[in-house]
């Protein structure tokens, strides 16, 4: 049976650390995982309530019968089927986790059982988002919809190759039947420092569409590498040190962050090649009263343990809305 007096304390804690636990997790986490940090700072955490599913539409054909002669013509009407219909399935995450008896009776009292709730709140949200931002189950998995506990992930929706851009389903969507549902593929890196920084460029132009473009560019850390490799320049300076630099003792030859075309780099230990996201169409979904929520403390002791368990849920899932101002691109780790 629950525990009240166990969860009217860890709910008051919870409640109590949630603003000062929050940035310690994301600090903490995501230094090798900050695609969801990202996408949380851009403001790419949608809240949704309910539903039997994330639904949406897309414009699947225009209208090509455009032009005029005179006005004697004849203007002939044509049917137009421009919409289809999409559907991401809700994803259940699930984190359970215990609390041993003796562990708990030893810290009982109210300043003790406070603090060993504020480490369980810590360590259950940081592991749980370090999965939410992994490729096991989280945003660089290569889920699709059929599997209910793990995010559809990035490697379903941007794809790196032509042969798997033409084929299977998205979002219920089949990207053999509708090319517009096919993200932009960029050809394959052969040799970074020789043509890495030119195919990059000519996917993100072709994934274009007027004033929308590519905002975060998310690649492994060994592109990385070799995208700063060629990046080279020649670093100047004078003799005595400007008062800025020399008051710290230190010259920075780097930089804080690589920008490309506008885009942001992200490298991210997660990332399995280069993919260019345009994040207007892409965001994590999240069902508002299921965003990292904990369940009630029940005792194991019917089953014969001297615990308390709980599990901390998740409801939600990675959704594109448009896939042709996505792109992606292979051999990025070729150097």
């Amino acid at each position: 049976m629950p525990n009240t007096s166990i969860q009217t304390t860890f709910d008051r804690v919870f409640s109590t650390t949630h603003p000062d636990v929050m940035p310690q997790v994301w600090d903490n986490v995501t230094s090798d995982i900050p695609t969801i940090h990202y996408l949380s700072e851009a403001g790419r955490i949608k809240y949704v309530t309910g539903g039997a599913a994330l639904d949406f539409n897309i414009f699947k054909e225009a209208a090509t019968v455009v032009g005029y002669t005179s006005g004697s013509a004849t203007l002939t009407p044509v049917t137009i089927d421009p919409v289809t219909r999409g559907r991401y399935e809700w994803k259940n995450l699930a984190l359970p986790f215990k609390i041993p008896g003796p562990e708990l009776r030893k810290n009982m009292g109210p300043a003790q059982i406070a603090n060993l709730m504020v480490i369980i709140v810590e360590a259950v949200r940081a592991s749980f988002v370090e999965g939410l931002g992994g490729s096991v189950v989280g945003i660089h998995s290569n889920e699709g919809e059929t599997n209910i506990g793990a995010v559809t992930g990035l490697q379903n929706l941007v794809k790196v190759t032509t042969a798997d851009n033409t084929t299977g389903t998205t979002g219920g969507i089949s990207r053999a039947t509708f090319t517009v549902w096919r993200n932009t593929i960029g050809n394959a890196v052969t040799d970074f420092s020789a043509n890495g920084i030119a195919r990059w460029r000519a996917a993100l132009f072709a994934a274009q569409r007027g004033n929308e473009t590519t905002d975060a560019i998310i690649t492994t850390t060994t592109a990385f590498s070799n995208l700063v490799a060629a990046l080279t320049a020649t670093y100047q300076f004078n003799l005595p040190m400007e008062m800025r630099v020399q008051s710290t003792g230190v010259m920075d030859v780097g930089v804080p962050g690589i920008n490309f075309h506008g885009a942001l780099v992200i490298k991210d230990a997660s990332a399995t090649e280069t993919r260019g996201l345009n994040t207007k169409y892409i965001a994590l979904r999240v069902h508002r009263e299921t965003n990292m929520i904990f369940s009630e403390w029940v005792s194991m002791l019917p089953v014969g343990e001297d615990s308390i368990a709980a599990s901390m849920i998740w409801m939600g899932n990675l959704v594109a809305t448009n896939m042709e101002q996505h792109w992606g691109i292979a051999g990025s780790d070729t150097d």
